[in-house]
């Protein structure tokens, strides 16, 4: 599995006069980041409001690259981006809402309870099959091409209790999480290879591929495939489709002006109550069709009945599948200048399955005055792709909210992001 690297350079600029205050904007980012080791520095409630966040990432090309004008109509082509195409490639989507969640704080220890839905859904896919896809299988005479593809998607409900501990400066934290599963699709074999051999004549297909799925695929045959993806499902807590996970989480201080922190979430899974599994393991040869078949007086050939086999895929039902959930590690550090200003760092993996994505984040913190806060965010995603984001936060009484984007450009031009995100949210303190 090769490794997709984004670097994020965040500057983020915050309100500070007084520590009181640092602490106050430290709590509206690291809520908005689920920082398993999150706790208020004044003993009181803190309610957390409906947050979401949503995030998209496309290792080689914006949707507007492969966009092209003719005569007056947008037509979609691959054949524009064909050399910008990596190896094995990524598109990503994620995001998360927040219902509700409430913490506790006293001196040392804060206590909490809440719930969110979850979504990730990823495709990964060779240069060999776009190729196939936009020039046949002629580009690919006499040379076998990897043309399998890696396909994840779920959804899943949470509820979790937490639980931060302060020991002498250093906060542990972590969160025990009930899972609810609603839907998913994974594929745990993915290799397909094809070999068109010297003359065109011949067609060999070697798979070995796998499709594990609970409600979004349904597949019985060429002419009958079933796609359903229903984001917004809420099944009971206690559903046939439920595992745990759990967070946990260190941050502390080295002297006076230093913080680390590192965090490893959602470690866990789901089991399924019964899931669907498509299988094909064959090596298979498609010889074409005899065109004398069609100036036959009874001729009748169907193509899609030739390929049919080729494209069989085996159903077989299986009780209590387990599957991974979306996990993410972070390691950060963090300089502490005066009682204003804050420089820091963080790097963080996103792991599921075969997908693995990497991050770098540099921050800064400084005060706009009046309650007022704001952030700047540069981005270089895949070392190729820049964006600048902002990001907005008032505090006024007990209420806070935020906004943040990475990508201001996404605005003007929605089809020309190849990575960005976005999270909004609101809380309420009782200090």
């Amino acid at each position: 599995m090769r490794n997709w690297m984004i670097i994020v350079l965040c500057i983020y600029c915050v309100s500070a006069t007084t520590q009181d205050e640092v602490d106050s904007v430290e709590q509206g980012f690291y809520v908005a980041q689920d920082d398993p080791t999150y706790r208020s520095s004044t003993p009181g409630f803190h309610f957390m409001l409906p947050h979401t966040d949503l995030s998209y990432y496309n290792s080689s090309f914006t949707p507007e690259d492969v966009v092209v004008s003719s005569e007056g109509k947008n037509l979609i082509t691959l054949k524009e981006v064909q050399n910008q195409l990596l190896d094995r490639n990524t598109v990503l989507f994620q995001s998360s809402l927040r219902t509700i969640g409430m913490k506790w704080h006293n001196e040392r220890i804060s206590i909490g309870l809440g719930h969110q839905g979850r979504w990730l859904g990823s495709l990964q896919y060779t240069d060999d099959l776009a190729s196939l896809v936009t020039y046949g299988n002629a580009s690919l005479l006499g040379n076998p091409a990897g043309i399998g593809t890696d396909q994840d998607y779920i959804y899943y409900n949470e509820y979790h209790l937490s639980a931060a501990l302060d020991i002498g400066g250093w906060v542990i934290g972590g969160r025990i999480k009930f899972l609810s599963g609603q839907e998913f699709i994974e594929t745990p074999s993915r290799d397909i290879s094809i070999n068109t051999m010297d003359g065109g004549y011949t067609i060999e297909f070697d798979n070995d591929y796998q499709i594990n799925t609970y409600k979004v695929l349904n597949y019985q045959g060429l002419n009958d495939v079933d796609l359903s993806i229903e984001p917004w499902g809420l099944s009971a807590p206690f559903g046939n489709n439920s595992g745990f996970a759990f967070d946990f989480g260190v941050r502390g201080s080295i002297g006076d002006h230093l913080q680390i922190h590192t965090s490893v979430s959602d470690m866990g899974g789901i089991t399924w109550d019964e899931a669907t599994i498509y299988t094909s393991t064959e090596t298979l040869f498609y010889e074409g069709i005899d065109l004398l078949d069609y100036l036959s007086e009874d001729g009748n050939v169907d193509i899609a009945d030739s390929l049919y086999n080729l494209l069989e895929l085996k159903e077989s039902t299986t009780q209590n599948l387990s599957s991974g959930i979306p996990q993410i590690w972070k390691l950060g550090v963090t300089g502490k200048f005066g009682t204003s200003h804050q420089l820091g760092s963080e790097y963080s993996i996103l792991k599921h399955n075969r997908l693995s994505l990497h991050s770098l984040k540099v921050f800064w913190m400084y005060d706009l005055g009046s309650d007022w806060n704001t952030m700047f965010h540069y981005t270089i995603a895949g070392n190729t792709y820049d964006n600048i984001g902002a990001a907005i936060m008032k505090r006024r009484g007990l209420f806070q909210w935020h906004f943040k984007i990475d990508n201001l450009m996404g605005l003007v031009k929605p089809l020309d992001v190849k990575y960005g995100s976005f999270s909004v949210g609101g809380s309420l303190f009782f200090d």
